[in-house]
């Protein structure tokens, strides 16, 4: 990993977040917002309770998505029960854990189950 005055490369930042995806691949998780689609639409759901999901792999463009200083990485999700919210969406989608070059990181929409 290199720091440059206390900020990682962007190799360091983008290492960490696809190693977090790729140790999630296939585990069974709770959602607690997902996105998707409708109709041709994208949509953003909070879920009180929240929703059993399998994370499923996704290409390594989906967790470099850099949004000015921070990396937002979307993992592509199956959603594993019924829920009213979702009944008519398709697509499924979360974001992971962001990580800013300083070393912070903000959660995502997963909560380990």
């Amino acid at each position: 990993m290199i720091k440059y005055d206390g900020l990682m490369d962007d190799e360091a930042v983008e290492s960490l977040a696809l190693a977090e995806h790729a140790s999630h691949v296939g585990k069974v998780v709770l959602a607690r917002s997902i996105s998707g689609y409708f109709l041709s639409d994208s949509f953003d759901i909070v879920l009180d309770p929240p929703v059993r999901v399998r994370v499923e792999a996704v290409p390594e463009g989906d967790i470099r998505r850099w949004r000015d200083d921070w990396l937002d990485p979307v993992w592509d999700v199956a959603v594993l029960d019924d829920h009213p919210l979702l009944a008519d969406k398709r697509s499924f989608w979360v974001h992971g854990t962001s990580y800013h070059r300083d070393g912070r990181t903000e959660p995502g929409d997963l909560l380990l189950s």
